[in-house]
């Protein structure tokens, strides 16, 4: 019985459940037990490294249009010593295109370890990234096919000595897969509120090498370096233990089509802070700048330019 009628039930429990114990459960893992395999910094250097090594490679085919005489004239060539010892020795053109079709496959592979684990990238870059490859591998597929060794009885593949002239077409390749990768699988970084991630100074030094490499000296001579879409006083690694010469780098970017001589620092510094103690540069500089910010607003709409005179504020 029970209290008012209402009857008590008892439930009888199984005494195999008293013996059963819990299922263990594994614990979530720890932030800091990082897979190498998928941890984005170790891809992201992995990249880094791939893409150097590759750029190196590519850098060493110098083809026979460096004959004697427009090595010593060359831009790249290096000092008077170096140049007459090139002009007397004269250049092979051939070399094994293996190396230049492994780097690559290398440095598709790590981009793409790289970006299939990012999982943040829309699908517009992919895609791009995706076009970009497509394009590489098809010009690395016509450097195999035109150079394999159909002849040779052997079991697999053989490769004639290559005689290119400077592999232009594919070194362009190369550089526009790169320019989509810096700027579609690297950007925006892995790292929420990170700087833009750029290519190191060495990368970006080959680059210009390799790029020209791949033009006639007048060319070369015209053509400036690319700086791959990144201001010069922005990129990583540029001005080391030089403060003043970013400062001045960034605001000789943003002096609207130099109607003010900024002086370097490095030629003389007391020039340089007098060039700013009127405002003008940094009041352009800061103009400057609010345009390309995500709220353009506090534009300095008055610049006085008559530096002779004063007001009261």
């Amino acid at each position: 019985g029970g209290t008012l009628g209402f009857q008590r039930t008892f439930i009888e429990e199984d005494e195999f459940d008293d013996e059963r114990l819990p299922t263990p459960q594994a614990p979530p893992p720890s932030w800091l037990d990082l897979n190498v395999e998928t941890d984005l910094d170790v891809l992201l250097n992995n990249c880094f490294e791939d893409i150097q090594l590759t750029l190196t490679t590519w850098a060493m085919v110098i083809g026979p249009r460096h004959s004697t005489s427009s090595t010593s004239s060359h831009p790249l060539s290096s000092d008077s010593a170096d140049e007459s010892s090139r002009a007397t020795t004269p250049v092979d053109g051939g070399f094994d295109i293996i190396p230049l079709l492994q780097s690559v496959t290398r440095m598709l592979d790590s981009v793409r370890n790289y970006t299939t684990n990012r999982h943040d990238l829309n699908d517009s870059a992919l895609s791009n990234l995706r076009q970009a490859s497509l394009v590489l591998l098809e010009a690395m597929r016509e450097l195999e096919n035109q150079y394999r060794d159909e002849g040779n009885d052997e079991e697999g593949y053989l490769y004639k000595s290559s005689d290119f002239d400077l592999l232009e077409r594919e070194r362009q390749a190369i550089h526009i897969y790169l320019q989509v990768v810096e700027s579609q699988g690297f950007n925006p970084p892995h790292h929420i509120g990170s700087p833009p991630a750029v290519f190191t100074p060495e990368i970006q030094a080959l680059m210009g090498k390799t790029s020209m490499l791949s033009l006639s000296e007048d060319e070369a001579e015209e053509k400036p370096r690319a700086t791959n879409g990144v201001p010069v006083w922005l990129e990583r690694g540029s001005f080391p233990n030089d403060l003043l010469g970013r400062y001045h780098a960034l605001l000789v970017d943003k002096n609207p089509e130099g109607e003010i001589d900024i002086l370097n620092p490095n030629d003389d510094e007391n020039a340089f802070l007098e060039c700013l103690a009127d405002g003008r540069v940094l009041c352009n500089a800061y103009n400057g700048l609010v345009k390309q910010s995500k709220r353009p607003f506090g534009f300095i709409t008055k610049i006085n330019s008559d530096t002779r005179r004063t007001y009261r504020a």
